[in-house]
């Protein structure tokens, strides 16, 4: 008997010595017969398999130089600190099944595999009781895989600038680092660096502090769960997905992002990549950190919601939409300015059933979004609300800045409430009457400015065959606004321009309807046409001479018989 108790002692310190291998009795279960144990202190330097005949400790933290393959059933336990590192080319396969999951614990979790360190219920897992796996290399596989009290200095598994799959697993218990330590977050999965070929579905996460972090080089579907199945209430502490953006982690490619149990939110500057696509499904919300985080599209961003749906964007603090992401409960409440905007530096993005809120932190733009120049979009039935927008006086910028938008926007079926400027155009492309400019649920909620404001520049002339029907607000004129030689303006009845001091508009094209009935031209300051568009309530009165006038092709001044308070 001794000899035999003596070979299987030899037997269990070359395996360890060798970094892999089983034993022959107990079972995974930490059912009597106890569990064989092995304790891991050296690399992985050749093919090794782990198998459920033995509990894996280990020990401390280790290099994976050779193919690892952990089969189901199999459980392994890590000592304080320490972790897993493939290196090179070395991938990992940890294939599970539903009924025989692998678990990657702290050696304090007595819950499987038994009591691995022997001391009874003296100690008790925690969150960071372990490092990480880290994967630097490509093809790694984790499916049906439980990690949990992981995370020392953030992650519990790190997928480094490679590709791997990750499927059917459970990440509860973990550290995933925290949003206040460098407003850079990682996750416990962190694929923060993850590359284009990388799967993530499927998984569970629950009481992590942040559950997952991703780049922006891969698809992320609506299969992932983010709370405990057996005890729903049982979330993470900051229970989103985390992107954070740096130059060399744009998105790119043909990326959709389609979570919608938690919200997505972004750190940093954000960009979508030219020559790529980001889509979001119906019911994603879009959450941005701070004040200073953008969405920059150098290619396109297609937030398009399906009838019944919508695509939120706001800010972090905003628990009305995804749920307390920032963990505080109601200590912090969403306010005008938390994020900047969506900055269009291209054509072809499309926005429809989406919703803008709390923007314009931005100290330039202070806009929801802001069109580069020349660049066209399509924005429908959204709705943009509790936004800056700017103010009435040199920044008067709208929370849509579309001052220099291309011909091909559209900008129909829209609702603005609660903003300070609601909406800048340029005079390329029409405004037809059906965006609306109060919250449909309480009239009375308008917005500061309430106007659609159009700034004379040279480059911001109005040119081609537009219309200007919106009647609820009136456009409000700035500078000198021309329509060009060889340009159609159709104005519709009941359209009220107001005008700032010192402005002018000059017809040299083709004007439809300028003198028809209900069509007013007026001061910035006259709220008996359009209300009180600077905001002042009775503070201002209008008067003669509070704007320049109406000039023709050969800048003659001509006069309107429903032009007030100008002069000459």
């Amino acid at each position: 008997m001794r000899k035999v108790l003596g070979l299987v002692l030899l037997l269990s310190a070359f395996v360890a010595a060798c970094g892999g291998g089983g034993g022959s009795t107990g079972n995974a279960g930490g059912q009597n017969p106890p569990p064989t144990v092995i304790h891991i202190t050296a690399n992985i330097d050749t093919p090794t398999t782990w198998s459920p005949s033995a509990v894996y400790v280990v020990d401390r933290s280790i290099a994976v130089n050779a193919p690892l393959t952990i089969q189901p059933g199999t459980i392994v336990k890590f000592a304080a600190g320490a972790g897993i590192w493939s290196t090179g080319t070395t991938v990992i396969s940890a294939n599970g099944t539903a009924a025989s999951p692998i678990t990657f614990t702290s050696i304090k979790d007595d819950s499987v595999g038994g009591d691995t360190n022997g001391d009874g219920s003296a100690t008790q897992p925690a969150r960071g009781d372990w490092d990480k796996i880290d994967l630097t290399a490509s093809g790694s596989l984790f499916n049906n895989v439980r990690f949990s009290y992981g995370g020392l200095y953030g992650p519990t598994l790190r997928i480094n600038r490679y590709n791997a799959t990750v499927t059917n697993s459970v990440f509860s218990h973990n550290s995933g680092g925290s949003i206040v330590d460098s407003g850079a977050p990682v996750g416990a999965l962190d694929a923060n660096f993850a590359l284009d070929a990388t799967v993530i579905t499927g998984n569970t996460f629950y009481d992590n502090r942040v559950p997952l972090a991703i780049s922006g080089l891969f698809n992320l579907d609506n299969s992932n769960v983010f709370h405990d199945p057996a005890a729903p209430a049982t979330k993470n502490t900051y229970n989103g997905i985390f992107l954070t953006g740096h130059s060399f982690k744009e998105i790119v490619g043909v990326v959709s992002f389609a979570e919608t149990e938690v919200p997505f939110v972004l750190a940093g500057d954000i960009t979508v990549a030219s020559g790529s696509a980001l889509t979001l499904g119906d019911n994603v919300v879009v959450k941005f950190f701070s004040q200073y985080d953008h969405l920059r599209v150098l290619g396109t961003l297609i937030a398009e919601a399906t009838t019944g749906s919508r695509i939120v964007f706001t800010s972090m603090k905003d628990d009305a939409h995804g749920g307390d992401t920032n963990g505080d409960g109601a200590i912090t409440s969403p306010a005008r300015g938390d994020w900047a905007q969506v900055l269009l530096n291209a054509s072809g993005s499309r926005f429809n059933r989406a919703e803008f809120y709390y923007t314009g932190g931005d100290s330039y733009y202070k806009s929801a979004i802001t069109f580069g120049s020349g660049f066209s979009a399509t924005i429908v039935n959204s709705i943009f609300a509790h936004g800056d927008g700017g103010n009435i006086g040199a920044d008067t910028i709208g929370v849509v800045n579309a001052e220099m938008a291309g011909a091909a926007t559209v900008i129909t079926g829209n609702t603005f409430y609660g903003n300070n400027v609601p909406l800048r155009i340029s005079g390329l492309f029409s405004i037809d009457d059906s965006n609306v400019f109060h919250d449909p649920s309480n009239s009375t909620t308008t917005n500061t400015y309430n106007g659609v404001f159009l700034m004379g520049y040279s480059y911001k002339e109005i040119a081609g065959s537009i219309s200007f029907l919106e009647t609820e607000v009136p456009f409000v004129l700035r500078g000198d606004v021309r329509v060009i030689l060889g340009a159609t303006l159709t104005i519709g009845d009941n359209v009220v321009f107001k005008f700032f001091p010192s402005s002018e508009i000059t017809f040299a094209g083709t004007v439809l309807n300028s003198g028809g009935p209900g069509v007013w031209f007026t001061s910035l300051k006259d709220d008996a046409h359009g209300g009180d568009t600077n905001g002042d309530g009775a503070a201002s009165a209008p008067a003669a001479a509070d704007w320049l006038g109406i000039l023709d092709a050969t800048s003659n001044w001509i006069h309107l018989t429903n032009e007030l308070y100008n002069q000459y």
